[in-house]
């Protein structure tokens, strides 16, 4: 009666140890039909009056191995079934037909389901799901068309559950699909196997943080309204949430990239949030997903496909769509947006020398948005800030022309310095400055373009470019004396003070006491902060 078709499963010498003594056929007083003539004991019918039922571990003291191929095919009166840990196998066709049974339980040893072995278990409403990982049968599931005769079947993968097989829940054909409508999953489930809830007519799920990889096709076509997806997962691979209707994602930090056609379909689909560890989007992973016009791309996304937002297929043909990508200047958000004409707005500067979290990183990223800032090309096509150089006097006469978008046509070719050519680069912003009342040179006629800025002078060329430009500055910060003052000159004092109290300086910290460093040149860092803080206040 029963078939062979787990014939290389079922000779496993590791399993053969668990028996103490040969068993034959027999039935036991509750109806269990059971065969050891092969070495290993198998329920191969059930004569039984059905109700709650649950497969005996052993009989006659010898370890119950399996369910055998169609042991308890058609018994109708069965209403529940519980598997015990100690089951290793359950045949095809083990429980179908069993119309009558709402409520099943398996035990977490189980390495193996047969084809459609829960076929046409109508009523069954509820799976507790303690396999800690076996195997089903490619395109042959074990619960084609079940649960369809009621309100669904809601599945808990317990506590013991460690992988979701692929195909779970994958039918012989679309119209014998299962009706599954609520999935829960356990604390030590670290996979979701390809396919393994096609179709499913489950509106949300909760993916815990144990989670580190979601199959391709996972949830292709749920009904999945949300989703909430743990830390854990590593990679969003090909479809796995194609043509769900999702209205919100947020992607967690440490997903490293999402693969094709991943959302593809997601018509509903108008907001995602990406981690700040995503490096990149593959090709058409959000096809086809009109609500999604506005995107926002982490600083440190390398890669995004020519095709990954944006774009949808009417028919045959490959559209365009209205898109607005917000990311940082140098990165691969504002190259995708200008080589698809899409609208880009600018959070900052994507710099492979700020890294996220240094002080000085966020006057950067004002400052680049503004425009005030810039960074310099790197040969292998990433950018550089360089927030350690040293600024020249000229470069900070550019840096204040840009922060008062100053119109420098009319300073153009003219030069009140002896050493600043009037066509030079920093020609007009120089002459600018000097006509506004912002610098005044150092003295006999020369500006010394080329040297560097000390921080003392940048606090005089800040206190009088607040003046030109009427900034009120604040005197909320702290107004104790820098334990270096006397190194401080005295035509920058002042200056120095009022940026002090104003919060635009701070100084540092030596041997317990607080110094300014007066003649100390000036960093690119340094002066971000200090310019950015400025035109904030």
């Amino acid at each position: 009666m029963m078939k062979k078709s787990l014939g290389l499963l079922l000779a496993t010498a590791l399993f053969l140890l668990l028996f103490t003594a040969p068993v034959s056929a027999g039935t036991t007083g509750d109806g269990f039909v059971y065969d050891g003539s092969d070495g290993m004991l198998w329920i191969t019918d059930y004569v039984g009056s059905g109700g709650e039922v649950t497969v005996p571990s052993a009989i006659d003291g010898v370890h119950v191995s399996g369910i055998g191929d169609y042991a308890f095919a058609g018994c109708s009166q069965i209403t529940a079934m519980t598997i015990p840990d100690s089951t290793l196998f359950i045949g095809n066709y083990a429980f179908s037909n069993c119309t009558a049974m709402t409520s099943l339980t398996i035990g977490e040893n189980v390495d193996y389901i047969g084809e459609n072995a829960f076929e046409n278990c109508i009523h069954l409403s509820t799976i507790l799901w303690n396999v800690r990982n076996c195997g089903v049968p490619r395109n042959c599931g074990p619960f084609s068309n079940a649960g369809t005769a009621g309100a669904g079947i809601s599945i808990t993968f317990g506590d013991r559950a460690e992988v979701v097989p692929e195909m779970l829940f994958v039918p012989e054909n679309d119209s014998r699909s299962p009706h599954i409508v609520s999935v829960t999953l356990g604390k030590k489930v670290r996979s979701i196997g390809h396919l393994a809830f096609k179709n499913c007519e489950i509106t949300s799920i909760i993916i815990p943080d144990s989670v580190t990889r979601i199959g391709s096709s996972a949830f292709y076509g749920c009904d999945l309204a949300s989703v909430h997806l743990g830390t854990g997962i590593e990679f969003i691979y090909y479809n796995t949430f194609a043509h769900c209707p999702l209205t919100s994602v947020t992607i967690p930090d440490n997903v490293d990239w999402i693969d094709s056609y991943a959302f593809n379909g997601c018509s509903q689909l108008a907001s995602v949030t990406f981690g700040s560890g995503l490096s990149a989007v593959t090709s058409y992973a959000f096809l086809n997903c009109p609500k999604l016009k506005e995107v926002f791309i982490p600083k440190n996304v390398l890669y995004l496909n020519p095709y990954a937002f944006g774009y949808y297929y009417d028919d045959a043909d490959l559209y365009k769509g209205e898109l607005i990508v917000t990311g940082y200047t140098y990165s691969a958000a504002e190259q995708y947006a200008k080589d698809n004409g899409f609208a880009f707005v600018s959070l900052g500067g994507a710099f492979a020398d700020v890294a996220a979290g240094k002080w000085y990183e966020p006057y950067i990223d004002d400052l680049v948005v503004q425009g005030i800032f810039s960074g310099y090309a790197n040969v292998d096509g990433t950018h550089s800030f360089r927030p350690d150089k040293k600024i020249t006097r000229a470069e900070f006469a550019v840096i204040l022309a840009r922060a008062a978008k100053a119109d420098l046509t009319a300073y153009a070719n003219k030069s009140s310095f002896s050493d600043v050519s009037a066509s030079g680069w920093a020609g007009p912003a120089i002459e600018w400055a000097y006509q506004s009342g912002v610098v005044s040179g150092i003295g006999s006629g020369k500006y010394a373009p080329n040297a560097n800025i000390t921080r003392q002078d940048m606090a005089v060329m800040i206190c009088r470019f607040a003046e030109a430009q009427s900034l009120t500055l604040p005197a909320a910060g702290d107004a104790s004396v820098f334990a270096d003052v006397g190194d401080i000159s005295s035509y920058a004092l002042d200056a120095v003070n009022s940026l002090h109290q104003a919060g635009i300086i701070s100084g540092s910290t030596s041997g317990g006491k607080l110094i300014f460093q007066p003649k100390k040149g000036a960093s690119r860092g340094e002066a971000a902060k200090m310019i950015s803080v400025l035109l904030d206040s």
